[in-house]
């Protein structure tokens, strides 16, 4: 396979975690945040670290009510994360969460495919989070996770497949209630790739969002 062979190849692959996502948060409802109580600091620390390993087998393998409240995988935006995806566009948060930004970008190959392949490959992505608030733009600075074996993920059509999550987590001090916009801008080799924008809102501790 050519060099610009495997580099289409690799930017379909990458299309596959936007489908797939915005696939999951569809099927699944959100619980409301009476269900589900205040999201901490944990919750949205094990968002970041257990997707595609521990977090999604509970998320699959758990009912519909236990899944969507132990698994740390989040994929439905249940426990904190905010995902700049179509299907947490426009959607409504409580200011006294904690949150996390986050995107998380995967690899997979055959039984031969190790997670050094893996490595190698992604690391040749690099993201930039930028959240535009009252006109006012920051670029995030961002912490990532190592890269592990994804579980469950037959469907795709590999044998092996690993993955990291990048993001940054927010405490409710850090953000005020108000409209935002989240940018994430994914480059490969240096060349922009995939950008994409969603705006969200953080609502007042006695709007509905905080309250039922």
């Amino acid at each position: 396979m050519s060099d610009k062979s495997k580099q289409t190849y690799r930017h379909r692959l990458f299309k596959w975690v936007v489908m797939l996502t915005c696939i999951a948060v569809v099927l699944f409802p959100i619980p409301s945040m009476a269900e589900a109580g205040l999201i901490t600091r944990g919750d949205v620390q094990s968002v970041l670290e257990a997707f595609g390993t521990g977090g999604r087998v509970v998320l699959f393998q758990a009912s519909d009510t236990a899944g969507l409240h132990a698994a740390p995988a989040d994929l439905l935006g249940s426990n904190g994360a905010i995902r700049p995806f179509l299907s947490w566009d426009g959607e409504h948060y409580c200011v006294d969460d904690w949150h996390v930004f986050v995107i998380g970008p995967f690899e997979g190959g055959d039984q031969s495919f190790t997670i050094q392949d893996a490595e190698e490959i992604l690391s040749r992505w690099n993201f930039t989070f930028i959240l535009t608030f009252y006109g006012e733009s920051a670029v995030l600075d961002t912490v990532q996770t190592a890269t592990k074996p994804l579980l469950f993920w037959e469907d795709l059509g590999f044998d092996k497949v690993y993955g990291f999550q990048e993001g940054r987590i927010v405490s409710p001090d850090e953000i005020a209630v108000g409209e935002y916009t989240l940018t994430v801008v994914a480059e490969f080799d240096g060349t922009v790739w995939f950008e994409n924008a969603i705006q969200f809102f953080i609502d007042p501790s006695d709007s509905a969002t905080c309250t039922e």
